[in-house]
């Protein structure tokens, strides 16, 4: 889930509504925090968030992008409870800054893990070895389909061998 309402008593409400709902199918809910959005920018706010709604089936995404555009670095993962990571999302970029405007590279540039300067490997040993991982390497069409996405295949795997988790 992505959270564009800043109405923390309705969020909570409607959180805690969808984790019930998911729960009766044995679903996991997961948010993903994002520093573009209107609140909860960071793993530390998604985090409180989470904790204070306390459902079992509520968890975290953490999308590497997003953690290093709100300033976050690897080593805050081990900070909160490992169990409520439920997926992290592998990506790279050029630019290792921390900013807010970033919604095209969001959405459609990024580089394939280990193409660009994202501290990847340090990402992968610090995640928990139970989060689910993920590739979100949206791309301009500029190569076939099939193409880019053995690239980016390919590269995750070398991330995940480098990492000790291949």
């Amino acid at each position: 889930a992505l959270l564009f309402d800043a109405d923390e008593i309705r969020v909570k409400k409607k959180l805690a509504q969808l984790c019930a709902m998911a729960g009766e199918y044995g679903l996991r809910t997961s948010i993903e925090f994002m520093p573009m959005t209107p609140r909860w920018h960071t793993l530390a706010e998604i985090t409180a968030l989470i904790q204070e709604i306390g459902h079992p089936n509520l968890g975290i995404c953490i999308d590497l992008l997003h953690l290093i555009r709100s300033g976050g670095t690897p080593e805050d993962v081990p900070a909160i409870p490992q169990e409520l990571i439920h997926y992290a999302q592998l990506c790279d970029s050029a630019d290792v800054s921390a900013n807010r405007d970033y919604a095209v590279e969001a959405s459609s540039n990024r580089l394939a893990p280990g193409e660009g300067h994202f501290p990847l490997r340090s990402f992968l040993q610090l995640l928990p070895t139970t989060a689910t991982l993920e590739r979100e390497v949206p791309q301009p069409p500029n190569r076939p389909a099939g193409e880019r996405v053995k690239a980016v295949v390919d590269a995750t795997r070398r991330q995940l061998g480098l990492a000790g988790r291949g």
